[in-house]
């Protein structure tokens, strides 16, 4: 059987489709919604200012022009630096930090005798042991509390016992009687009953046997070989 011809209008080449109701398609024009006009926010004023302080337009606190611009709030670290520039270690440019934040760094980073990629283990030795010298003498109070925190809270033996027999040879040397006492320090560092005896042998391979005496005629070191402070 012979199928019809499709006779549609939209089949038949050359001739639009004709309208569904006969009449031309037009687009109904829908209402659009109402739109609320933007509405800049009303400025407030912070509810707790400083004297003197008044807020701008965009809500920021502004100083007025005698009084000086106002400091960055958050934490702020303790390693400081003394605004000196020297070349690093790649030939760069960097940073000098202060005797403290040298020596912080170096006692909380460094092992004895250990090899670093730009810094032998005999060069940081070395360095550490003179940045105690200096401030035993400088800051005595600081140097005291940084070497009992690093035996004690930061669980550091050997800079502890390092900085302590540095610290009662640089303040010998200089003749120094501020600050905490020699015997005091020495008594911070030891917490473990074989520590005296790595104490007096750093103190023999460096200083000879000849063991230092304050003016009462007891020495700091056989003192604290006696009477270790802390458990065992």
């Amino acid at each position: 059987m012979d199928r019809a011809p499709d006779c549609s209008p939209s089949s038949t080449p050359g001739r639009s489709p004709a309208p569904i109701s006969g009449t031309p398609f037009r687009r109904r024009a829908f209402p659009r919604a109402s739109r609320p006009k933007h509405q800049e926010p009303e400025h407030q004023e912070p509810e707790h200012q400083e004297p003197g302080i008044r807020g701008n337009s965009h809500g920021t606190l502004q100083p007025p022009h005698h009084q000086a611009p106002l400091r960055p709030y958050g934490p702020t670290s303790p390693v400081t630096t003394t605004g000196a520039l020297a070349a690093n270690h790649r030939g760069g440019t960097g940073h000098v930090r202060d005797a403290r934040s040298e020596l912080f760094l170096l006692a909380v980073a460094n092992f004895v005798a250990q090899e670093t990629f730009y810094e032998g283990g005999e060069e940081r030795d070395t360095r550490f042991a003179a940045l105690v010298r200096r401030l035993a003498v400088e800051d005595p109070a600081w140097t005291a509390g940084l070497l009992h925190w690093l035996r004690r809270d930061g669980q550091l033996r050997t800079a502890s016992l390092v900085g302590g027999a540095e610290y009662v040879k640089a303040r010998l040397d200089a003749g120094c009687t501020e600050g905490p006492a020699n015997r005091q320090v020495i008594d911070s560092v030891l917490l473990r009953a074989d520590e005296p005896g790595e104490l007096l042998g750093y103190w023999t391979s460096r200083y000879g046997r000849a063991l230092p005496k304050p003016s009462s005629g007891a020495s700091p070191m056989p003192y604290a070989v006696s009477t270790p402070a802390g458990p065992c």
